[in-house]
C-alpha cells in the first residue's frame, strides 16, 4: 500500500488566488480612474472654450477599491457675467461602471452677477443621477426636497429630468406643494419640453394647478436679440376669474386691470360661454401680453 504524499502548499492556492485577482483588479481601477480623471479634464478645457469656468475651492479624489469619487468644496460655475455657487458636491461612480454618476449636491446655491447676489435657494441635499453613453447621448434626472429660492419660489419637493437624444435635448419636471413670489399657491406643476437648437425650448404641455383651478397649454419660447424672452404659449383654464386673482399679487394687477383681463379674454373667445377659457401668452418687443392685456415689462435675462 502505497504512502499518501502529503502537498500542504496546496492550501495556499485559494490565497494566491485571491491575491492574483487584487493584483488585476487594482490594476484596473488604477486604469479607469486616470482614464476617468483625464476625461472630466478633457471636458473643463472643452467648456472653457465656450466660456464656462468649473472651480473648486478644494476638490479631492479617491475611492479606492470599488469606486472613483470626486469631492468638490465650494463649487463655481461661471458663464455669461453670472456666477452659480453652492456648498460640496461629491460625485460617485461604481468603477465596474463609470458611465453612471451620482451627484450628492450640498446647498445653500446661489446665482450671482458680479458681486450682486440674484437669488439664493435653501434646500434639502439634492441628488442628481446622469447616465452617459459612448455615443454621446446621455439621460439625467435629480430629486430635490424644501427648495426654498427666497423671495421668488417654493417647492415642498421638485424633480427633473433631462436627456440628450438624437441631436436635442428633452426635459420634464414636476412640483408638488409650492409658492411663486409667495403669492402663488400651487398644488402640483408638470412640464414637457424640448430644447431645439439649444436656443428655442418648444413647451409641448405644462400643467398647473391650484385648488380648483387648473391651467394648461404649451408653446414656444426663446430669448430676442437683447436676451429677452420671446414667444408663445396657446393656454386655457377651467376659472378665468381665479386664476386672473392668482396671478394679480404676481403681476401687480388692480382690480380694474383684473377686469380688463376677464372681459378681453372672453370677448375674443369663440365660445364665450364655455367652461375652458383659452388666450395666448405673448412675449415681443420686451413686454409680456395675456391676450390683448399687456402684463409687465420684461428685462434682459444676461
Amino acid at each position: 500500500m502505497s504512502a499518501t504524499i502529503k502537498r500542504p502548499w496546496h492550501m495556499f492556492y485559494p490565497l494566491a488566488g485571491m491575491i492574483m485577482i487584487c493584483i488585476v483588479w487594482s490594476g484596473y481601477w488604477y486604469v479607469a480612474f486616470t482614464q476617468t480623471q483625464k476625461l472630466v479634464a478633457e471636458q473643463r478645457t472643452m467648456l472653457a472654450a465656450r466660456g464656462i469656468q468649473f472651480n473648486c475651492n478644494h476638490e479631492a479624489w479617491g475611492g479606492y477599491p470599488f469606486r472613483f469619487e470626486f469631492q468638490c468644496n465650494g463649487m463655481r460655475l461661471k458663464y455669461a457675467g453670472r456666477e452659480l455657487q453652492t456648498g460640496n458636491i461629491l460625485a460617485i461612480a461604481q468603477a465596474y461602471n463609470p458611465f453612471h454618476v451620482l451627484f450628492l449636491v450640498r446647498g445653500p446655491t446661489s446665482i450671482l452677477e458680479g458681486e450682486r447676489s440674484m437669488a439664493t435657494a435653501t434646500h434639502d441635499d439634492a441628488l442628481v443621477s446622469i447616465i452617459f453613453s459612448k455615443d454621446g447621448t446621455w439621460d439625467a434626472s435629480s430629486d430635490v426636497a424644501h427648495v426654498d429660492v427666497q423671495q421668488i419660489f417654493t417647492g415642498d419637493a421638485v424633480k427633473l429630468y433631462a436627456r440628450r437624444i438624437n441631436g436635442s435635448i428633452e426635459l420634464a419636471g414636476s412640483l408638488s406643494g409650492g409658492e411663486v413670489v409667495s403669492t402663488l399657491p400651487i398644488d402640483t406643476a408638470e412640464f414637457k419640453a424640448k430644447l431645439e437648437n439649444d436656443t428655442v425650448i418648444d413647451l409641448t404641455q405644462f400643467k398647473i394647478t391650484s385648488g380648483i383651478t387648473n391651467f394648461d397649454g404649451a408653446g414656444k419660447l426663446s430669448l430676442d436679440a437683447t436676451h429677452r424672452v420671446a414667444g408663445k404659449l396657446s393656454t386655457q383654464t377651467n376659472d378665468l376669474t381665479g386664476l386672473v386673482k392668482l396671478l394679480a399679487p404676481v403681476f401687480q394687477l388692480s382690480e380694474a386691470d383684473q377686469i380688463a383681463i376677464q372681459n378681453l379674454i372672453v370677448a375674443q373667445n369663440p365660445n364665450p360661454d364655455s367652461i375652458l377659457q383659452k388666450a395666448d401668452f405673448v412675449g415681443r418687443d420686451g413686454a409680456i401680453f395675456w391676450g390683448l392685456f399687456k402684463l409687465t415689462d420684461t428685462a434682459p435675462l444676461y
